[in-house]
């Protein structure tokens, strides 16, 4: 895979982007528009967007590398805005009576983030691929087609992330085993 391919898969395979993305589109699809734009404004104003500027502020302070936040020591204190951000949307998601789905899988994001931060303490977790994957057991219910392909994208997704040297083999295995293992117990709390 050459480099540029490799940049393209895993920009397209960015967590902030396909996360939200298939959400928003998720909850278009299978709830009423009023549920559909208060789940979509609590993810992309209470998650997404705050995220993204703390990113793209530290990098222009040059307190992170780069906006994968590849460096394990600096991605430490990155995931306390994720964790604190996701916390605070489960609980309104929750609070406000919005469907078990849509709740469940929020906290389960929640458990993958702070999965994530404590394994970071010995190897640094690809959220790239751990994300997507947890993603395609999402899909799953609602087109298995669906979930079989972006559980496969991660597969390339995976591979683009060491060629770009932001993580290791073992990084991104790590990553997809805790995105396997977050999104089959999602799907099996969800239908026991």
């Amino acid at each position: 895979m050459s480099p540029k391919t490799a940049h393209y898969i895993s920009t397209f395979g960015n967590p902030l982007l396909t996360i939200p993305l298939y959400s928003v589109v998720a909850v278009f699809l299978k709830e009423d528009s009023g549920t559909a734009w208060t789940v979509t404004l609590l993810l992309l104003g209470g998650v997404v967007a705050p995220i993204l500027i703390k990113s793209y502020r530290g990098v222009q302070k040059g307190e992170y590398t780069n906006y994968d936040i590849s460096d394990r020591k600096q991605r430490q204190s990155w995931y306390m805005l994720p964790t604190l951000l996701l916390s605070v949307v489960t609980i309104a998601l929750y609070l406000s009576g919005q469907s078990r789905i849509i709740w469940m899988a929020t906290l389960f994001a929640l458990v993958l983030f702070v999965a994530s931060q404590l394994i970071n303490l010995f190897v640094k977790t690809s959220l790239h691929v751990g994300f997507n994957a947890y993603l395609g057991f999402l899909a799953l219910p609602l087109s298995k087609w669906l979930g079989v392909s972006l559980l496969l994208f991660t597969i390339p997704l995976a591979w683009s992330r060491i060629v770009l040297k932001r993580h290791t083999l073992l990084e991104v295995t790590v990553g997809a085993i805790l995105g396997l293992a977050v999104g089959w117990t999602y799907l099996y709390m969800l239908n026991p």
